[in-house]
């Protein structure tokens, strides 16, 4: 039985989804496929359009097998962070083949050499990249030049290099080229007979980041610029989200509003009131300490979430990272320190959120080849991982700390969407959700 894996956000899942995970099944023959997806709060640091049961139930109805929650803490990291903890996921489950991954560039050796590159760190490419920083460049500008300057220096060999430096800089600022580079360098560094084969899947249809619709493939920007629209309709949905998730889609957005950054504002300015100043907010995941500073000397001025952010962005510190730390602010996840009791540098558990029941014996695989504890009750958890034998004290300490986060998040997810229904709805209690069965 082969096993294919790929990480999403499905934010909303649509037809570039579909598609994606047909061309798997076709490229790799493979019998099924797991979905690592990002929980109520996705990896731009904000929450997701709807949350994580209805989108499981789009990706199940739309040719999923089954679908496992990141962790809160990698779902809002930074494209690196994200990567690691969704690979190490993936592998953890101990019998996926292939990681799959979409990319705006289909040369698979080259974006192999740029993560060994990116993992190796040379000379030539850290002393740019320190000479950028301190030129006043954003992280991710100046890792795009270090890496140029890597690869004109003959860093790679002639024939890994079959573009020009325009093209180049165009891959290195793409965003799904950017993701796959990340999994790239997370599965190199996977320990030897754990690795997933990589199989790189050429993107259709519109852009990550595009807000245009065009009939058929649009990306899940367009659609939720589109929702947010006064004009829109919800039958329109099904021009660019396979008909069974659609459907599933349109009954929710019916009976509950999505949620944006903004609906976080009345929180977000409670809690920068409630705070310590900078301390505080730098002691959060990761919120560098002059952000830390910026956003104490602004808090007076603070109106709503997304002007806030605005009002933060500075030439070397970009809207993603503001937005990440925002968020991260609100949930108070703390920082990942050498000196910290716990450690988060893997996912150290598999929370199942559901599963095609056709493809039952796809979960018998993964819990006899699972190397990591597997959640499928929630309300079981706690013990599972307090118990689970092959994690040290720390690893099982830092996989609560995982786990109580996430349940954190979604805590807050559900309260954010209770204050914006007309009609009172029952509070949420994660340990009583049942796992989706399609």
């Amino acid at each position: 039985m082969k096993t294919a894996a790929v990480i999403a956000e499905y934010n909303p899942f649509h037809n570039g989804h579909a598609y994606q995970l047909r061309e798997i099944r076709r490229l790799t023959g493979a019998d099924a496929i797991v979905v690592a997806m990002s929980g109520d709060f996705v990896q731009r640091g904000e929450p997701a359009l709807v949350n994580k049961h209805v989108r499981t139930q789009m990706a199940l109805l739309g040719g999923a097998d089954a679908v496992y929650e990141l962790p809160v803490r990698f779902a809002t990291g930074s494209a690196e962070y994200f990567a690691r903890g969704a690979v190490h996921l993936i592998a953890g489950l101990g019998c996926v083949d292939y990681l799959c991954f979409g990319a705006e560039c289909d040369d698979l050796p080259l974006l192999q050499a740029i993560a060994s590159l990116l993992n190796e760190e040379p000379d030539d490419y850290r002393s740019v990249l320190q000479n950028a920083l301190k030129q006043g460049l954003s992280y991710p500008a100046a890792r795009q030049e270090a890496v140029l300057a890597a690869l004109r220096s003959d860093t790679l060999t002639g024939s890994e290099l079959s573009c020009d430096e325009q093209e180049l800089r165009l891959i290195l600022s793409s965003p799904n080229n950017i993701l796959a580079i990340e999994y790239l360098k997370a599965l190199e560094r996977l320990p030897q007979g754990s690795t997933p084969q990589p199989v790189l899947i050429r993107r259709v249809g519109s852009g990550y980041h595009e807000t245009a619709l065009q009939t058929g493939y649009a990306s899940a920007t367009a659609v939720r610029s589109y929702l947010q629209q006064e004009s829109a309709r919800y039958s329109d949905l099904r021009s660019w989200i396979p008909d069974a998730s659609a459907e599933v889609l349109i009954q929710t957005l019916k009976q509950v509003p999505s949620l944006t950054s903004d609906d976080l504002s009345a929180m977000l300015h409670y809690r920068l009131l409630m705070g310590g100043g900078w301390k505080d907010y730098a002691s959060c995941f990761d919120v560098p300490e002059a952000l830390a500073r910026r956003i104490e000397r602004l808090q007076p001025s603070y109106t709503d979430f997304d002007t806030f952010v605005q009002e933060l962005k500075t030439k070397n510190i970009t809207e993603l990272t503001i937005q990440r730390a925002l968020l991260h602010l609100l949930l108070q996840l703390p920082k990942n320190t050498s000196d910290s009791t716990v450690s988060f540098e893997d996912a150290l558990y598999g929370r199942l959120l559901g599963f095609r029941t056709a493809s039952s014996d796809l979960l018998a695989r993964i819990r006899r080849s699972a190397v990591i504890p597997l959640i499928t009750k929630f309300a079981d958890a706690e013990d599972i991982l307090q118990h689970f034998e092959d994690h040290t004290d720390l690893q099982k300490t830092s996989a609560l700390q995982l786990l109580y986060e996430t349940k954190k998040a979604t805590a807050l997810y559900h309260a954010v969407t209770l204050q914006l229904l007309s009609d009172a709805e029952p509070a949420y209690i994660e340990e009583k959700q049942p796992v989706i069965r399609i």
